[in-house]
């Protein structure tokens, strides 16, 4: 079903940004204020997706993106998350751990994907900018997204989004 409310939360944004175009049905029902247009080259594959094994109080991986052809299992925070960058990665590496390797449909690489002038961006570049040793050995094993927005020329309440990499 759409979104009955407007209030912005993770799991709506992210509904959106796979939906969005994809089953313009749904979007007509929807209350969301603001729809989410992926105008980039990183494809939303899924949202919403549950962990291998169920644990009490842990979330699903938010969303499934492909870049090129790996695909990754993605924590997001909305753009005015107070949340640090250090729980997303143990959010991420949480649903990820168990995963089969084995079969092709699990095996999804971890990431995480903050808004562009976020308070996780923010934190990210200090910790960039001093040369942090444990985020580099972290990166190693999570991919660091984020995502570049802007308001759609065209239709006002839709925000062109772009899934962008921090680096390669």
């Amino acid at each position: 079903s759409g979104c009955e409310s407007d209030t912005m939360t993770e799991k709506r944004i992210c509904r959106c940004m796979y939906y969005y175009m994809k089953k313009p049905e749904k979007c007509k029902e929807c209350k969301l204020k603001e729809k989410w247009n992926n105008v980039g080259t990183i494809e939303v594959i899924d949202y919403e997706r549950p962990t291998e094994y169920v644990l009490k109080n842990v979330g699903g991986m938010d969303l499934i993106i492909k870049d090129r052809e790996q695909k990754y299992a993605v924590e997001v925070k909305p753009r005015n998350s107070k949340e640090t960058l250090a729980r997303m990665f143990a959010e991420i590496l949480t649903y990820t751990i168990e995963m089969d390797e084995k079969v092709e449909e699990k095996n999804f690489k971890p990431a995480i994907c903050f808004f562009e002038g976020s308070e996780q961006m923010k934190q990210y570049m200090e910790l960039k900018a001093e040369n942090n040793v444990h985020l580099e050995r972290i990166e190693k094993h999570v991919k660091v997204y984020y995502f570049k927005t802007k308001k759609n020329p065209v239709v006002s309440n839709v925000i062109d989004f772009e899934i962008c990499k921090m680096k390669d």
